[in-house]
């Protein structure tokens, strides 16, 4: 199976604030997930949201940046162990955490990318019951995140397409100064045995 990366980067010249500066990229539409509520026309019907805050002018720092790039494959009814860890240049304190997936425009919205004006907090995707981002496999599987490291644990027995998020907190000095999310979409597949070596 093939995986493609796309990387886009840009920049933009902004003005020194004493507010900071709120970024979003909306998307839509996730395909269809085991884990998320399906449109009323029984189609997938969330989106994505992709977002920054730059803080105030006077802050100096460097968000935490995720390294390596996550395996979207998993086997079903096997454990798999993923370093979902962060690196931050200033030498902060990180701490990672399970969050509910921001959700972004339905499909026939005609949603303008940025919206005229942006709703916080952004709203998030809707779980099927049974599901959330503590459980995003219900109560056929089970996920951890250590909180120091990102190092992730998955199982399930289901097979199909399950959508996670992590998110690392940066602090200083016992002050948090961002956070950065991290959207996975983990497809659990049947995989053969392996014989023992």
């Amino acid at each position: 199976v093939c995986i493609e990366e796309g990387f886009y980067e840009g920049i933009i010249e902004v003005e020194p604030s004493t507010i900071g500066y709120h970024l979003s990229f909306v998307r839509c539409c996730r395909n269809k997930q085991n884990n998320l509520k399906l449109g009323n026309n029984g189609l997938p019907d969330l989106g994505q949201t992709y977002y920054c805050f730059i803080p105030p002018t006077n802050i100096q720092n460097s968000s935490p940046v995720f390294k390596g790039v996550p395996s979207p494959y998993m086997c079903a009814n096997d454990t798999t162990s993923f370093l979902n860890t962060a690196v931050d240049q200033d030498g902060d304190s990180l701490v990672y955490y399970f969050v509910k997936p921001f959700d972004g425009g339905s499909p026939g919205s005609d949603l303008p990318d940025p919206p005229p004006t942006l709703s916080l907090p952004i709203s998030t995707v809707v779980y099927k019951n049974g599901f959330s981002e503590d459980f995003p496999f219900g109560n056929t599987g089970y996920s951890n995140v250590d909180r120091f490291n990102g190092l992730t644990t998955y199982f399930t027995n289901q097979t199909g397409n399950f959508v996670v998020a992590i998110e690392v907190a940066e602090y200083r000095n016992g002050v948090l100064l961002s956070t950065v999310r991290l959207d996975l979409q983990i497809i659990f597949i049947d995989c053969p045995p392996n014989r023992k070596p």
